[in-house]
């Protein structure tokens, strides 16, 4: 049944012995919050519009203002590329108060006991901050926060609230090299393929069946390209570096779907390979692992969303050129 959220500070004799002290540690606080905390807009290549950037958690937020039950609110946080929210840390939490104001959002926990959650992103449940006595499932199996404290607090999965909080991922990680969009000078014909598209047996590209990943290679950084970009692997025309394990965050306007576009490719057939992801994560789906060589035509491949992330794997052996792609959307 539907309960009225409590503060645990509403004890009144409680606040009265501390009145004193507490405003003077809230104005403290509240002063190193400013320093430690950044709650703002940022560009659409960073953020996607109406979500905010918080310092410190390589992450983007929304407050929904809607009431809607946890399984509708998920529905809404997943249409944007994102979750509701998880929450990792008393920092993270300290960071997004600015945002939640006095609002009540719905979180992105879920409890199946009193001892068992999970977040829906499917991020470890590390930060576990139920106020005493919950989670209690008689109260329901999801979770809200409460105003300007660290607790979480059990609520009814199927009763509506009146914001939810939801989250994605940066478009740039901390560590990004942003390319510039370019205008490719020729557009072969595109053979394009979605995420339930089967590569036919006669495609030049394979899909090669997994392998341990490899070593990190120095030369090889995150990078985020966009909609009209021009893409290459790491060394172009010349080689692609040696235990390569480049990842590549593409995105494309909101409403949009992200089409990925190869022209050359050129490695070592299921040794060096590209693994196409269908979202903004590293964890997202992957529909596709090519390799090979190709300068016959183009092969696209189309995202459910305007997120894809690439992951270029080389070994240990000497490669080929690499690839050239175009990241556009339809």
């Amino acid at each position: 049944s539907k309960r009225t959220p409590r503060h645990p500070r509403q004890d009144t004799m409680r606040r009265m012995g501390v009145i004193v002290i507490g405003l003077f540690c809230a104005v403290a606080a509240r002063s190193l919050h400013h320093q430690s905390a950044v709650v703002g807009e940022l560009d659409v290549g960073v953020c996607p519009p109406g979500y905010s950037y918080i310092n410190g958690t390589d992450a983007c937020f929304k407050l929904y203002t809607l009431a809607k039950a946890f399984p509708e609110a998920e529905t809404t946080c997943k249409q944007d590329g994102g979750h509701l929210a998880s929450i990792h840390s008393v920092e993270e939490k300290h960071g997004l108060n600015d945002l939640i104001g006095t609002d009540l959002p719905l979180i992105g926990i879920k409890c199946t006991t009193t001892t068992s959650c999970t977040w829906t992103d499917g991020t470890p449940y590390d930060y576990q901050n139920f106020i005493y006595g919950q989670p209690t499932l008689e109260y329901g199996s999801c979770a809200h926060l409460f105003e300007d404290d660290d607790w979480f607090y059990s609520w009814n999965c199927a009763t509506p609230i009146g914001t939810f909080l939801c989250r994605l991922p940066v478009v740039v990680p901390p560590t990004t090299t942003r390319i510039p969009p370019t205008t490719p000078t020729t557009r072969p014909t595109t053979t394009t393929h979605s995420s339930t598209t089967t590569l036919p047996s006669t495609t030049p590209l394979l899909i090669t069946t997994p392998r341990p990943a490899t070593t990190v290679a120095s030369n090889c950084p995150n990078i985020s390209a966009y909609e009209g970009t021009h893409l290459t692997s790491p060394g172009w025309p010349v080689g692609y570096p040696r235990n390569a394990n480049c990842w590549f965050y593409l995105t494309c306007a909101p409403g949009k779907r992200l089409l990925f576009e190869f022209e050359v490719i050129d490695t070592k057939r299921d040794k060096d390979y590209v693994s196409i992801r269908d979202g903004p994560y590293q964890n997202s789906t992957e529909f596709a692992r090519v390799s090979g060589k190709t300068r016959e035509n183009t092969l696209g491949y189309l995202a459910t969303s305007n997120h894809m992330t690439l992951q270029f794997i080389s070994d240990s052996d000497e490669g080929g050129q690499g690839w050239t792609a175009n990241v556009d959307s339809q």
